[in-house]
């Protein structure tokens, strides 16, 4: 995929591929897809924008469900202050 369109559509197939694994109960394999994710995201989007804070919660909620709350709790942060 090249140029920013394309970038965007990453960026959205991944957090769609993110969620499904989460509702599948696949936290380990969701979690490497979501990080992609938010960086695909803030590339393409910008950090300081609605796509962002919506990939950083579904990163959030993954931590959360793997009972990693430390590293839960600043991304949720960060995602309330977009």
């Amino acid at each position: 995929m090249r140029g920013f369109a394309g970038r965007r559509t990453l960026a959205r197939t991944l957090v769609a591929r993110g969620q499904a694994l989460m509702e599948q109960a696949r936290y380990g394999r969701a979690e490497p897809v979501l990080r992609r994710a938010v960086a695909e995201t803030e590339r393409s989007y910008g950090r300081d924008t609605l796509e962002a804070a919506q990939a950083l919660t579904q990163l959030a909620t993954c931590y959360k469900s793997l009972a990693r709350f430390s590293e839960a709790g600043p991304l949720y942060q960060q995602a309330f202050f977009i």
